[in-house]
């Protein structure tokens, strides 16, 4: 026994008594780091939290459901378990006209050659792919996500970055982006965040203090005592028009 405990005897008893029990409850059954006596999910880590006790969550975290994310934030696709094809150059070097801070391809003018980078990736269950996407596409360049030889989606003309999802079901997929063709153009794509989500098992809830207003609308959308727009900051903008009688 340590020398203080044994001239302390009584109060050291009495500390083990009250921290015992409380590490005999503490529990964390989902590993989200919340223990389980406040946690409204303790076995999903999906959600914590259901102000108004109608068994949906009122955030759903999209981090326990992330199955695959690259930022590209190292500069280089391999790190992410990526394969490439083609003539292109993909990387972040800001010398090849990308953006610092994102991945881009760059094709030569006059290339007939096609390019693309993948990488395969299994979904649990049903879920999304979801990245952001910047480039000048055109008819004879159509810049492809596809799964496998499957087209998922296709863009053929000039965008500024846009957030883009795209469902998948269960199962082992091949997340390709790629450009099939290019004729007389310099084509720059620039992609970045590209994450898989599988879906989650819960219905993340839109009222959240069942006072009528959507979350999405609602400036206090955890008090159903307050209503929009009397007294509580906006959210958004709202203009006014006086008119007289």
């Amino acid at each position: 026994m340590h020398r203080r405990c044994r001239q302390h005897l009584a109060p050291c008893l009495l500390l083990a008594a009250v921290l015992l029990p409380l590490a005999a409850h503490a529990a964390d059954s989902d590993g989200d780091g919340v223990d389980d006596s406040i946690d409204a999910f303790p076995a999903n880590a999906e959600a914590t939290t259901d102000t108004d006790g109608d068994g949906k969550p009122d955030q759903i975290n999209l981090e326990a459901l992330t199955v695959f994310y690259d930022s590209f934030e190292s500069g280089s696709a391999n790190t992410g378990g990526w394969a490439k094809t083609g003539s292109w150059h993909w990387g972040s070097d800001a010398s090849i006209s990308c953006i610092i801070g994102y991945y881009c391809m760059v094709v030569d003018a006059g290339s007939i050659f096609g390019s693309s980078l993948s990488r395969s990736v299994t979904l649990p269950g049903s879920g999304i792919v979801a990245f952001y996407l910047k480039g000048n596409f055109t008819s004879s360049a159509k810049m492809q996500l596809l799964d496998g030889s499957t087209v998922l989606r296709q863009w053929t003309a000039n965008q500024w970055y846009q957030f883009e999802s795209v469902p998948l079901s269960a199962g082992t997929h091949t997340i390709k982006f790629q450009v099939p063709f290019v004729s007389g153009y310099l084509l720059d794509a620039w992609l970045d965040d590209v994450r898989v989500y599988r879906n989650s098992t819960l219905t993340e809830d839109t009222d959240d203090d069942n006072d009528g207003i959507p979350d999405a609308f609602d400036p206090a959308p955890l008090d159903s005592n307050s209503k929009w727009p009397l007294d509580a900051p906006y959210k958004g903008s709202i203009i006014r028009e006086t008119v007289s009688p």
